[in-house]
């Protein structure tokens, strides 16, 4: 058996010449940016050695484990040339420094030249990548080993579920991103799978490429039913346990899910992987700031918190997170299973855009069926394909027959033909899962007995759309119709139905004498999937919404969606997506005007039991205007019923709108206040429904209600209903530039990017000049929103470029936005870049680079401000983008202050990207000339700057020098115990002050562990300047008596003060400092967390009762 010790040998020595060469690029701060890659790539191969040597040591290999041990030693040997040649290189480096790693970086602004050579890091590279391969293939074989005996084993569920659940995010940013819940659907293909089950992928070259190539893409394709759902579990899985060997991978998953609205489109990707992604920062071992990391998310809601953030955002945000681990692998489920004319043509262009990120760290992996577009857009080379088809597919069908013949209670009176079933269905298969998961169902209904059986296995339709004609002709004739109204809700439905909402939509009737009726309610989950067998799943593990029941495979609803069905002899439970959702729209009208639930939600008492007692209530409420647009909105009996809901003397509206709000849904003018039928039916674009109402408001004899017509108009544009808009202004032309609360109807239709409802309002003759109550035209809110097409169309109408009377431009909105596109629109219309009223463009752009950009190209002079120049702003803003811009431009650093000021405004804003830009274009990081306070004694005043101080520091900042107050003294009046504990560490004097020595500064804030730490670096207990610490405490309103005991502990004279005598203020308060009595021994004193202990032995202290014997 190969010898582990020499193995082990080859690791360590990689581990200690990895973590030397790690240690001597880092310390050189001015040439991060030149080795920021080979610094990643030291960290992570370092990685994976540590863990590949603790494997190692901890594991016994057993006998028969030899071949696993030489694989294991024959990929580790394959290192060691390469690991002594880097030992070699960092020889060299040593030799070129003439020193320690802390000689080299005191050396200011010398040039080590080989090292940093571009041919010196890219060999380095090719190197740490040769050797990573081989290790992760060692770490692979070894960590793989038993890998089919515990691959469903509860621990990695469990540590994946832990690794992407958000409990470090705010409940307010998690509720606001409203990202859908991916581990759903990853625990339910998990419950599907049986060991072995994918290991034939896990152990290809494919995957293991995947997994080690830079910027990796794999494409798994397979027909309906043939298991791509489990096998992403799988993979999702092994490539968490590959994450084991290094923390700085990312992991993050979605699955599209055709059942459940919330998981088809972009959006919902991209915040689920965010969501997962942002709390895996919180792990990762590199230098990347905690400024940066918590960033992100709070920018990207503070800068979205009105709504969900558009897609560009949302990509730009997974990008900026991809690129601070060293890896991410993303799994992406079931492409085809987002609609293909609905969401999916956007869908596929973010994956494009995503495989076009630069840089090497992102490695994705989706499966699908094989369609044209999925095919066409993905454009991949043959190895990026897998086909899931063939034997080793096979393979996991036969496990997964036998695993369930083995497990299923109700398969038990089979055991004695388990084998004869076994082969049956493994043949008739033929590589699809679903048809075997069918044909279980057959199985478990069928009477035990051997004629019974044989007939089954002898008669098994050969596909699986014979599969499901079969069992819908088995279905019993009296439960039809409860079927097919099943089928059509769960395929029709917006997201997965409780239970108990698709038990009440069974009972709603339709037809002539349409009402909801308690008494046809089924009992319970078991009569639906009686009714129903083998088409519906119930998910039992909903923790938030209970048990949900779904269509059990998209092939199903596929199938029932499909013209093959018409041409079977089950037509009848055929769904046709137009006249399902008139059917469910007509539903849930019914049940929202069923009597007693009018009558009891009008009773604001009833909000909470009503989910209880009508449990369809709140998905009816929120959905049904959704199924009456994607139905017959001219259908007779759901036009019937929609003017029904607007005309019963407000009853139903009222319940409706009430239940609206009650289920926690969005307001959007709805559920906030009852306002009038025709508002919320041109809220919703219910055109026929709006012409009968417009229809009977003109007709009246009797004045509709002030700003009847108004109202409606403006929340018609308000949500982009444009034949809404031209419907109502047939009847009220007058209404066209009514100006509501947030403008006219032409603001808000500009406002959010309606380009329709804006073009119909021109063309009827709507005031494109109209002013809001900010005295803004619809041009300003086109502008700020970035809204191109509607700005494009509002100027070729004639829109004012620059309308009087305004504190602001058009263009400076624009450019505050960072709406690059609208900027080089109204500068190609001749707007001056450098005039501006509210200030100057490139003022309000200062967190924009781009828009920066453009306007300096189109003639923006970088030095003009009013009065603060643009470098000033850029700097305090920690906007690094648009300071390296105006730099690159020539900005005039006098003109914005100075480099001490502008220093001191990046220092403020705690961005240490910003300082090393200003340190690198000759920033003096000492600023101890031209400022009221240093750099370093800015950064000290701030709660936790100490990447900040790290970099002034290391460029040479003095650590005692202040203007107001030392470095040290503010950091005491902070109470920040990081910037102490790095001053102290960096020989900060603990008894120099300027205006209190810093263990007076920390007295004064009654701050234990700062005094504590101060103490234990030798501040001196009784030097104060204006006051001793002890005096200072004694004058507090409420003594702290436990400090006080402190400071005499260590030696404070309770006799000795600049004012008072603090013995002697004491005694006034009850306390006798004379009683603490300090008697000789050794003792060591109590730790403060956070600021160590005193690492000394004192002498023991006694309190003799520290109240006073008289103390009136």
């Amino acid at each position: 058996m190969a010898d582990v010790g020499t193995i082990v040998g080859i690791i360590s020595l990689g581990i200690q010449v990895a973590d030397g060469l790690v240690k001597y690029y880092t310390a050189y701060k001015d040439r991060e940016s030149e080795t920021a890659h080979t610094v990643k790539r030291l960290t992570h191969l370092l990685g994976i050695l540590e863990v590949l040597r603790k494997n190692l040591v901890d594991r016994s290999f057993q006998p028969d484990e030899t071949s696993l041990l030489e694989t294991i030693k024959s990929s580790v040997g394959d290192c060691e040339d390469l690991i002594k040649e880097l030992e070699k290189e960092t020889e060299k480096f040593t030799q070129s420094a003439s020193g320690s790693v802390t000689a080299a970086v005191r050396v200011t602004g010398r040039r080590l030249a080989y090292p940093f050579r571009q041919s010196t890091l890219q060999k380095l590279d090719e190197d740490i990548a040769e050797i990573c391969a081989n290790l992760t293939l060692a770490l692979q074989v070894l960590q793989q080993q038993d890998i089919g005996s515990v691959q469903d084993e509860i621990q990695d569920t469990k540590a994946l579920l832990e690794l992407v659940r958000a409990d470090q995010i705010s409940t307010e940013i998690k509720n606001w991103l409203n990202a859908p819940d991916a581990s759903i659907n990853y625990n339910d293909a998990c419950k599907k799978k049986y060991p072995g089950t994918g290991l034939w992928f896990i152990k290809s070259p494919q995957f293991s490429t995947w997994l080690q190539t830079a910027n990796s893409f794999l494409w798994l394709k397979g027909f309906a039913g043939c298991g791509k759902s489990v096998l992403s579990s799988t993979i999702i899985q092994h490539t968490l346990r590959h994450r084991r060997s290094n923390p700085a991978i990312g992991i993050a998953f979605f699955y599209f899910t055709f059942n459940d609205d919330a998981k088809q489109d972009t959006s919902a990707m991209l915040r689920a992987l965010i969501l997962q992604l942002a709390p895996q920062l919180q792990l990762h071992t590199t230098t990347t700031t905690t400024n940066n990391k918590d960033a992100l998310l709070p920018r990207l809601h503070q800068n979205y918190r009105g709504g969900t953030p558009p897609d560009p955002a949302l990509l730009d945000t997974l990008h900026q997170l991809i690129t601070r681990f060293d890896d991410v692998y993303i799994i992406l489920d079931a492409l085809d299973e987002s609609p293909r004319h609905k969401h999916r043509e956007d869908l596929l262009q973010a994956l494009a855009e995503m495989r076009s990120w630069p840089g090497p760290e992102l490695h994705l992996l989706v499966t699908s069926r094989d369609e044209q577009d999925i095919r066409e857009e993905l454009v991949l080379e043959e190895e990026e394909v897998v086909v899931l088809k063939g034997g080793k597919v096979d393979a996991d069908i036969a496990a997964f027959v036998a695993g369930h013949l083995k497990d299923n209670r109700r398969l038990r009176k089979w055991e004695r033909f388990h084998g004869r079933i076994e082969e049956a269905l493994t043949e008739g298969a033929k590589g699809v899962f679903r048809w075997v998961e069918c044909q279980f169902s057959a199985l478990e209904a069928c009477p035990g007995s051997k004629t019974r059986l044989d007939a089954l296995l002898g008669s098994l339709p050969r596909t699986l759309d014979k599969t499901y004609e079969r069992m819908l002709y088995n279905i019993e004739e009296e439960s039809v119709d409860d079927a097919r109204r099943i089928l059509t809700l769960l395929c029709t439905a917006k997201r997965p139905l409780k239970v108990e909402e698709l038990i009440d939509g069974i009972a709603v009737e339709l037809g002539d004498n349409a009402k909801f009726n308690e008494d046809s309610r089924l009992m319970n989950q078991d009569d639906i999937r009686h009714i129903c067998p083998g088409f519906i799943e119930v998910d039992l593990n909903n923790e938030d919404r209970g048990p949900t029941v779904r269509i059990a495979h998209y092939s199903v609803q596929e199938y029932l969606e499909s013209d093959r069905i018409v041409a079977s002899g089950t037509a009848r439970f055929s769904v046709r997506r137009k006249e399902a959702n008139t059917e469910v729209a007509s539903i849930c009208l019914i049940y929202l005007m069923d009597e007693a639930l009018c009558k009891a939600c009008m009773t604001e008492t009833w909000v909470f039991g009503y989910d209880a007692k009508y449990p369809l209530a709140a998905y009816a409420a929120s959905s049904w205007a959704d199924h009456y647009h994607e139905g017959d909105p001219l259908d007779p009996q759901l036009h019937r019923l929609a003017l029904a809901l607007f005309h019963d003397d407000e009853n139903a509206l009222a319940s409706w709108a009430n239940i609206y709000k009650w289920a926690g849904y969005k307001r959007d003018g709805l559920g906030d206040r009852i306002l009038t039928p025709l508002y919320l039916a041109a809220r919703l674009g219910l055109d026929p429904v709006v012409r009968v109402l417009a229809d009977e408001a003109t007709s009246s004899p009797t004045r509709p209600r002030k700003y009847y017509f108004e109202s409606a108009l403006i929340t018609a544009a308000t949500f982009g209903h444009a034949s809404t808009v031209a419907l109502l202004l047939t009847h009220s032309s007058a209404a066209i530039n009514h100006l509501g609360f947030e403008g006219t109807a032409l603001h808000l239709a500009a406002r959010h990017g309606h380009l329709a409802v804006v073009d119909t309002l021109l063309a009827h003759g709507a005031d494109i000049e109209a002013r809001d109550y900010r005295g803004k035209s619809a041009l300003y809110d086109a502008a700020a929103g970035g809204k191109d097409e509607v700005v494009r169309l509002l100027l070729e109408r004639g829109a004012e470029i620059e309308p009087a009377g305004t504190y602001d431009t058009p263009l400076e909105c624009a450019a505050a936005g960072g709406r690059e596109a609208v900027v080089a629109m109204l500068l190609d219309r001749g707007l001056d870049p450098n005039r501006g009223r509210y200030a100057r463009p490139l003022e309000v752009a200062r967190e924009h680079p781009a828009v920066v950009r453009l306007l300096l190209d189109r003639g923006a002079d970088v030095d003009l401000g009013t009065p603060t120049r643009p470098l000033a702003l850029a700097c305090s803003g920690g906007a690094v983008g648009v300071v390296a811009v105006l730099l690159e431009r020539g900005a005039d650093v006098e003109k914005a202050g100075g480099w001490a000021g502008l220093m001191e405004r990046a220092v403020g804003n705690s961005d240490p990207k910003v300082v090393d830009l200003l340190l690198e274009h000759g920033a003096d990081a000492k600023g101890e000339e031209g400022c009221h306070v240093t750099p370093l004694e800015a950064a000290a005043g701030l709660w936790n700057a100490t990447a900040v101080m790290r970099r002034l520091l290391d460029a040479g900042a003095r650590v005692n020098i202040g203007k107001e107050m030392t470095p040290l003294e503010k950091a005491a009046k902070k109470s920040s115990l990081p910037t102490a504990r790095l001053l102290l560490e960096r020989r900060a004097d603990p008894n120099l002050g300027i205006q209190m020595t810093p263990l007076e500064a920390a007295a004064d804030e009654m701050s234990e562990s700062m005094m504590t730490l101060l103490i234990n670096h030798g501040a001196d207990v009784n030097k104060g300047l204006q006051m001793t610490p002890l005096e200072v405490l004694v004058q507090k309103e409420v003594i702290p008596f436990r400090l006080v005991e402190l400071l005499v502990q260590m030696g404070a004279d309770v006799n000795k003060g600049f004012k008072i005598n603090p013995s002697e203020v004491a005694l006034r308060h009850g306390y006798n400092l004379e009683g603490i009595v300090v008697i000789p021994g050794e003792i060591e004193v109590e730790s403060i967390e956070g600021a160590g202990t005193l690492g000394e032995k004192k002498e023991m202290v006694i309190v003799i009762g520290p109240k006073a014997a008289n103390s009136s």
